[in-house]
């Protein structure tokens, strides 16, 4: 464009703004942002609802309400699109009564709340487990003269499965039919989702078969929740089963699905064939992520399978792009305690060599090898042994030497070992 001499212009800016904030490169969009201030281009509402809107799909809460503030410093009218992303955020984060603020807000400034405004207000409330808010929520949507619609119904069906409500999600279901809303594939998945959470998997593959005489095919997302379910009650056999009628209906297994059939072989004691997966995993250029690796680490040291636990690890440490906590390490130090700690130094220099390499000023990095040096540290002291005493305080001194603090945890760490959930993703 401008090779063609055309100068860019606020429409321009505004349409690479939106394009990053729907791929979630925050990077980029403020990259465009500071060009357009550097090219001393116009910036708009939409300017900044969209870099607004990228930095919640980031997960970037306070740089969203710092813009929010910028804009109220130019006396820039916001509108419904910017309040609403602004609650969505505080949704993703359990911010509530920050949502419930930023509705004020939107009150104040003469903004009426559209159906996507109250749906995010929902959201919020369904997050952090307050039934009462989303249902006084809801009928302030009615008495503003928006009624509910296939998502608001889907979103309280959802919260309710996540936070293993499973009465209240099929009583919601039985007052959609009630309003006459008809359920998507959507709404038949969450339901699925409540069965699993509840440990209710044949109740599950009931909802499945409705699902499919109501003229829906299952996809992807109800195949990878079946599988955990199958995994949760360590039914190996049938979480392959699934895998081959997804293949039959022409759904490409994915990363959640290798994933969960690795975690179900880990609760299995069959390591064989999680490394089987693993290599069809790595075969259909699905690269592994912190889940899947934690499902080997474990699986591994449950099996008492010490190296293969800690070239895992070692492959984790190595990888820029994955950041291992207290549940990646923690299942192979008691391993390790259980073996009079032998393998502590190798678990040292492991962990040590990212330490090294540690990017600087990355938060999350940080936050990483705090708990991954912490959970260390501790298992060295409940060794209770002088090899033990001497790594615990090489890997403080190590922490120091960066500016980073050792965390003790509050137990001894057995509260706190990876657990599988249906909801990790």
């Amino acid at each position: 464009m401008k090779a063609d001499g055309i100068s860019p212009n606020t429409a321009t800016y505004n349409s690479l703004l939106s394009g990053c904030g729907k791929l979630s490169n925050l990077q980029d969009a403020w990259m465009v942002f500071n060009e357009m201030l550097a090219l001393d281009i116009k910036t708009d509402v939409v300017t900044f609802n969209s870099l607004i809107d990228a930095c919640v799909r980031h997960s970037e809460v306070a740089q969203a309400e710092a813009l929010l503030k910028q804009m109220k410093a130019q006396e820039l009218q916001r509108n419904e699109i910017t309040y609403t992303c602004l609650i969505h955020g505080c949704a993703k984060h359990g911010q509530l009564s920050q949502a419930f603020n930023y509705l004020a807000e939107m009150s104040e400034d003469g903004i009426e709340p559209n159906h996507v405004t109250y749906t995010a207000l929902i959201d919020a409330c369904m997050r952090n487990e307050k039934y009462r808010a989303a249902a006084d929520t809801m009928g302030r949507m009615q008495e503003a003269g928006l009624q509910r619609n296939l998502v608001t119904f889907n979103i309280i069906i959802s919260g309710c499965a996540r936070n293993g409500r499973l009465a209240e999600a099929l009583s919601v279901f039985e007052q959609m039919e009630e309003a006459q809303i008809a359920p998507n594939q959507v709404t038949y998945n969450c339901l699925i989702y409540a069965h699993i959470n509840a440990s209710e998997l044949p109740q599950a593959f009931e909802m499945l078969d409705k699902m499919i005489e109501a003229g829906y095919q299952p996809d992807e997302v109800t195949y990878n929740t079946l599988i955990t379910g199958c995994a949760k009650e360590k039914q190996v056999d049938e979480a392959f089963q699934m895998v081959v009628q997804m293949k039959e209906l022409g759904l490409a297994p994915d990363k959640i699905t290798y994933t969960t059939l690795i975690n179900a072989c880990s609760r299995c004691n069959q390591m064989h064939r999680a490394h089987e997966i693993l290599q069809q995993m790595v075969e259909q250029g699905i690269k592994p992520d912190l889940i899947t690796c934690n499902a080997l680490i474990h699986g591994y040291s449950k099996n008492d399978e010490m190296e293969l636990a800690l070239q895992i690890l070692q492959v984790v440490m190595q990888e820029p792009n994955l950041f291992p906590d207290a549940y990646t390490i923690r299942p192979i130090l008691e391993l390790c305690n259980s073996r009079q700690g032998e393998q502590l130094p190798a678990i040292y220099d492991t962990i040590s060599m990212r330490l090294r390499g540690r990017s600087k000023g990355v938060q999350q990095e940080d936050r990483s090898l705090v708990e991954v040096f912490s959970a260390f540290i501790d298992a060295c002291l409940m060794s209770h042994s002088q090899r033990g005493s001497d790594l615990s305080k090489r890997a403080t001194h190590d922490l120091e030497m960066q500016g980073l603090p050792y965390r003790p945890s509050s137990g001894d760490g057995r509260d706190v070992l990876m657990h599988w959930g249906g909801n990790q993703y």
